[in-house]
């Protein structure tokens, strides 16, 4: 836990108790919307690599079945 005198510099700073209240809100929100994105930007790209991974696999099989009919 913070000290208060630590804690009453830091509010007297960006406005007061509100104003303390408010900055810890946003910055919460923000590491909040940040995260979300981040984790989104990661199932997106593993999904891509699973499906061009899948398609690559069935490439081959259709490959090797027409090579082994002529």
């Amino acid at each position: 836990m913070w000290p208060y005198a630590r804690l009453a510099q830091c509010a007297k700073h960006v406005g007061g108790p509100l104003g303390l209240v408010v900055s810890i809100a946003a910055g919460g929100i923000l590491l909040g919307a940040s995260g979300t994105l981040a984790i989104q930007n990661m199932m997106k790209k593993t999904r891509k690599e699973e499906f061009d991974k899948g398609n690559n696999e069935s490439d081959r099989i259709v490959d090797s079945e027409s090579s082994e009919t002529h």
